[in-house]
């Protein structure tokens, strides 16, 4: 689901916090066996989730920019909590929550969403439909060769037949009950994540060989084949093997699209769910096979372009898709700074500002795997969701500008990437581009892909200018549509002195590119960034420029081009040429390379730019914004009042933060649990920070990403007779007690003691099943006692097991001082 970069560096975290979590361990095993307890130390220091110097609209406007067109009527809803019960109930077992699948179901249920997973009897109770994925990436038709020997590789024909009959299957299955099943999900990353991976060298067997000879043969002009490993970087070769992939997952769709909707013509198709920064992958033609492409958006603090990037995403892929886009809004904790109310108001806000005809509403907290949901470590955030997920049941669309500008992508310069995709982080020009003529310059312009341009040309009517921010590897039938356009009467701006160096054929295309530009360039510069306008320049350009780098020298200059801004040292920086009825503005440096600032000269030089080829600008689409929230956020987050919890084991959690909050009191209690039938000791004496019992803060201090409870360290199997015996260390005004189960609860009996002889009763559950849900029962208590016992019956039928996780024990607050 995440982009895999990302996924690296968090396995990174992970490897880093190891000996961490070993330290953690020797600790609880030292205070378990001594009985001496852990004292909470205060190792995660609370974070307010930042609402400040994130790119914020200052004049917003919401109800005048909605259309009359109603925009997507279902959400489609991503959350671990309604898939993965087994893996959340175990995590609701080591941290000691309340984990119950069917009101996981009921709390979504409002808001007509569609959850990832396959219907289940409590989905439908709900009226909640179901979006299910196709087929894992692992499956025993075909070898597993990728990642480690784990996963097949996709392009297998058999995969792809099993892929196909699966996708059938489901769609018979589900014939008529689309209520239940609403739509079939292509697969998670399924371009970028898998089809793009290398099988390696030692692993290729005989369809592996073929697809290398067919590369070479019918993409790669005999030259290039597939490439020899993921980090092999020759160009022509990713370029060959990427548009080979591309034309096999169109195949596989094509297939999928035709053979679902003769068996099931209203079950809806959903694209692979593409990672952030949106991946290159020709979706215009690729989005023909589907009924919604999802896509999940980029976004973290830093830079500027990475605050607007979820605007970015959304742009490329609604202009390059052929049906409605429905956005994947990431607002997950752990990238950079934790996100504030208003920042994620601001990022669905940018979802439909962009041309999104629906949202995706994502509750998987990538970077807290253990506690993975955001109703459980941001509870506000999660509420903030939910209300914009109830505004998304009768969104209307958002009345779009019709483009007079656009922005050439550059696909097979993106081929040749690592990762194909217009993240800031390795190459900046997309979205720094976006960010000048979009929210900064408030201009509306479509991105084109270089795919979209072998196919149809550009219509010179329809667009003042076309930029090209990077395009440093080509097809020539791409540089022929661009140079069609300049000839009828368009200008090309670009920013990128590397353009249309290669032809994606291995020959290079910068001569071919020089002689419709003018300009061939040399050896970088040295010289100075700083630019200024020249003395009445061919356009009406006035002011300076500081450019990210030097640049390069002029090699040669044509007749008739003319300078529109020079570097300090009188170098050209910016040239103008006219050519055919149009024109063309090459620069020497690129001024994209880096983010641009709220502040930056380059904004006042590219909104020059776009008044000067008769571009509009301050259009009030960039105005909208999504209505203020009721939610609020509590910082910090308020304790409980009126009671305090003697077992020093209550936890809050708000926006990443563990806060082991003032309703606890640090009385240095200790508790036992014995079998009833001999007397034999379970555990124990245990102070109450080290015990599995009460050591909820403990657990909470040893999270890590990606690891997998132990519950043996952290719970207590009531599977025979038991009796727990807690000891306060003084009488306290008792006001209840919390425990937190699982499986089957035998009954249970509460007594109360100032001696530990005389026992009064408090009360009894009956006991129940609970299954794989994890609940919480509370029982009042009265009076002044000591020690509290809980006594548990044997379960009533052998073979029976419950779970206990957690308990808690809490005194009124007025008189609670300890009574020797």
């Amino acid at each position: 689901m995440m982009n895999k970069r990302l996924l690296c560096s968090v396995v990174a975290l992970v490897m880093a916090g190891s000996v961490g979590a070993s330290a953690d361990d020797q600790a609880l095993k030292d205070a378990s066996s001594s009985g001496v307890g852990v004292q909470p130390s205060q190792v995660e220091t609370p974070t307010r989730p930042n609402d400040s110097g994130y790119f914020v609209v200052p004049d917003p406007l919401y109800e005048t920019l909605l259309s009359d067109q109603p925009a997507l009527s279902i959400t489609p809803y991503w959350g671990g909590n309604t898939k993965y019960r087994e893996r959340y109930s175990g995590y609701a077992d080591k941290f000691a929550y309340r984990y119950v699948w069917d009101e996981q179901w009921s709390e979504i249920a409002p808001y007509s969403m569609a959850a990832l997973g396959m219907p289940s009897a409590e989905s439908i109770k709900h009226h909640v439909p179901t979006i299910e994925t196709i087929l894992a990436y692992s499956t025993d038709v075909a070898p597993k060769i990728i990642d480690d020997k784990t996963a097949n590789w996709i392009l297998d024909p058999r995969w792809q037949d099993e892929y196909v009959r699966r996708a059938v299957e489901l769609a018979e299955e589900y014939r008529g009950k689309t209520d239940q099943l609403w739509a079939l999900l292509a697969g998670d990353e399924m371009y970028e994540s898998a089809a793009i991976k290398i099988p390696p060298m030692g692993l290729r067997y005989d369809k592996v060989q073929q697809a290398d000879e067919e590369i070479r043969t019918k993409y790669g002009f005999g030259k290039y084949g597939m490439p020899e490993s993921d980090t092999d970087a020759d160009p022509f070769r990713r370029i060959a093997h990427r548009r080979w992939v591309i034309d096999q997952l169109e195949a596989l769709f094509a297939r999928t699209n035709k053979a679902v909707k003769e068996v099931n013509p209203e079950m809806k198709l959903i694209s692979p769910d593409f990672s952030g920064a949106a991946p290159m992958c020709d979706l215009g033609r690729l989005s023909n096979y589907f009924d919604l492409v999802m896509f999940q958006s980029w976004d973290i603090f830093e830079p500027l372009a990475n605050q607007v990037s979820t605007g970015c995403d959304t742009k490329i892929i609604s202009d390059l898709s052929t049906v409605p886009v429905s956005a994947l809004v990431q607002n997950t904790i752990g990238r950079a700074q934790i996100p504030g109310i208003e920042d994620i108001r601001e990022r669905y806000s940018q979802a439909y500002r962009n041309g999104a005809d629906g949202i995706t509403i994502c509750a998987e907290e990538w970077y807290e795997f253990e506690i993975g949901h955001p109703r459980y470590n941001y509870p506000a955030k999660w509420r903030a969701m939910l209300e914009i997920a109830d505004l998304a049941k009768s969104m209307r669309k958002v009345r779009l500008p019709v483009a007079d500008s656009a922005v050439l992508l550059s696909e097979y310069t993106m081929y040749t990437f690592r990762w194909p995709q217009v993240t800031a982080e390795d190459h900046r020009e997309i979205y720094a581009i976006y960010t000048l003529l979009g929210p900064l310059t408030r201009s509306w312009f479509t991105f084109v892909s270089d795919r979209q341009l072998e196919r149809s040309p550009l219509d010179v009517g329809k667009y003042k200018a076309i930029y090209i921010p990077l395009a440093k590897y080509e097809s020539a039938e791409t540089l022929s549509r661009v140079e069609d356009y300049i000839r009828a009467g368009g200008t090309v701006i670009c920013a990128d002195p590397e353009a249309f160096s290669w032809n994606i054929d291995g020959t290079p295309l910068a001569e071919r590119w020089a002689k419709i530009t003018g300009v061939s360039f040399g050896e970088a510069r040295q010289g100075s960034v700083l630019a200024k306008t020249v003395k009445k320049p061919a356009l009406a350009l006035n002011g300076t420029c500081s450019f990210p780098v030097a640049g390069y020298s002029v090699k040669n200059l044509a007749a008739g081009v003319k300078p529109l801004m020079e570097f300090e040292d009188g170098a050209p920086a910016v040239l103008i040429r006219p050519y055919g009825k149009g024109r063309v503005i090459q620069f020497a440096s690129n001024p994209l390379m880096v983010s641009p600032t709220l502040s930056s000269p380059v904004n006042d030089l590219f909104r020059q730019l776009q008044k000067a080829v008769g571009a509009k600008v301050g259009h009030d689409v960039w105005r909208f914004k999504l209505p203020e929230l009721k939610t609020k956020l509590q910082w910090p987050p308020v304790s409980p009042v009126g009671t305090v919890c003697l077992t020093n084991n209550f936890v809050m959690m708000e926006g990443a933060s563990a806060l082991h909050g003032s309703a606890n009191q640090a009385t240095k209690g200790t508790y036992e649990v014995r079998a009833s039938d001999d007397g034999s000791l379970i555990e124990g004496p245990v102070a109450f920070d080290a015990g599995k019992l009460t050591n909820r803060w403990l657990a909470y201090q040893t999270r890590r990403e990606f690891r997998e409870p132990d519950p043996a360290k952290w719970t207590l199997n009531l599977d025979r007779p038991a009796v727990a015996t807690f000891d306060l260390g003084g009488s306290y005004p008792l006001e209840r007690i919390v425990l937190f189960h699982t499986g089957t609860l035998p009954q249970v009996n509460i007594s109360a003691s100032t001696d530990g002889k005389e026992w009064i009763p408090q009360g009894q559950w009956p006991g129940h099943a609970d299954g794989l849900d994890v609940c919480d029962s509370t029982m009042k208590l009265t009076g002044n006692f000591r020690y509290l016992k809980i006594n548990f019956s044997a379960p009533k039928t052998p073979g029976d097991k419950g779970v206990l996780s957690e308990v808690e024990i809490w005194a009124h607050a007025e008189g609670n001082g300890r009574n020797p």
